[in-house]
């Protein structure tokens, strides 16, 4: 009896080390394949649209005017801009737009107010500028014509 209890557990411990061993050696010969997609390409921010379009933009003196900008940037969840006039102020001056959904899908729309000057100016411009916070900077300049 003792002897077929020895064979007994002699068996049960070779069986846990071949399925230990086999199952190892299962493991050990897999091959696992990782694969990354990485998009090197990073978009540009656009303006779409700016409303008033026409060009040169025709201002009394002394008044005040809204601008709405239109903008898309594909693969950034926010834009800082700068907004900066020649001679006269507008507001704000910079911020940073929030907006992914619509960024992507270019309905974020960046809207400022500009202040016109006292005196006529015919040279008169704001620069907007736009950094989507990985590489790219992008501005676009405004003609006005005060009167």
């Amino acid at each position: 009896m003792k002897k077929s209890k020895i064979y007994l557990i002699w068996f049960f411990l070779l069986l846990i080390i071949s399925l230990w061993y086999y199952s190892y050696n299962t493991l050990a010969d897999e091959a696992v394949n990782v694969f990354a997609v990485v998009s090197w390409t990073w978009n540009v921010p656009i303006i779409l649209q700016t409303i008033p379009s026409f060009d040169p933009i025709v201002i009394k003196r002394n008044s005040i005017q809204n601008f709405s900008l239109k903008i898309q940037d594909l693969d950034s969840a926010s834009v800082t801009y700068t907004i900066t006039s020649f001679s006269w102020s507008n507001f704000p001056i910079n911020w940073t737009l929030t907006d992914a959904p619509n960024l992507l899908a270019g309905t974020a729309y960046l809207n400022f107010t500009y202040f016109s000057p006292n005196s006529k100016k015919t040279d008169e411009t704001i620069t907007i500028t736009l950094n989507d916070g990985a590489t790219w900077i992008v501005s676009k300049t405004l003609n006005l014509y005060v009167y």
